[in-house]
């Protein structure tokens, strides 16, 4: 990974951007050393790429820590770190894109409840 990497040589298809986790503010990346355990919040949807996220986060007018980002499909997710703010969901969903904050995350080690519909 180079030393430095500008908004320019970010790739359109934002799930093969190099360096992550980066910060993003406007026009400005940085590559950060970041561990987001399990928190954080997903943003997703079709059409996610570098341009619409751009025009989202001037929008929101907070800098983005991107942790990972992948493809499901046709659709683009994100991994965000830090809190998910109604501002973001309002502003994620007009632009036609969902979130889906991640702190309570269920795993397997957890005694709980399996709800199954075994009809479908």
């Amino acid at each position: 990974m180079p030393n430095s990497l500008t908004w320019c040589d970010l790739p359109e298809d934002v799930s093969q951007w190099p360096g992550l986790p980066l910060s993003l503010s406007g026009d400005e990346v940085m590559p950060l050393d970041y561990h987001a355990g399990r928190s954080g919040w997903l943003l997703y949807g079709r059409g996610l790429n570098k341009r619409r996220l751009t025009e989202w986060q001037r929008e929101l007018g907070a800098a983005l820590v991107i942790v990972a980002s992948w493809a499901v499909d046709d659709y683009q997710v994100m991994r965000l770190a830090g809190s998910l703010t109604l501002r973001a969901t309002r502003l994620a969903h007009e632009a036609g894109f969902d979130v889906a904050p991640l702190g309570k995350i269920p795993h397997l080690r957890t005694p709980g409840l399996l709800v199954m519909d075994m009809d479908s």
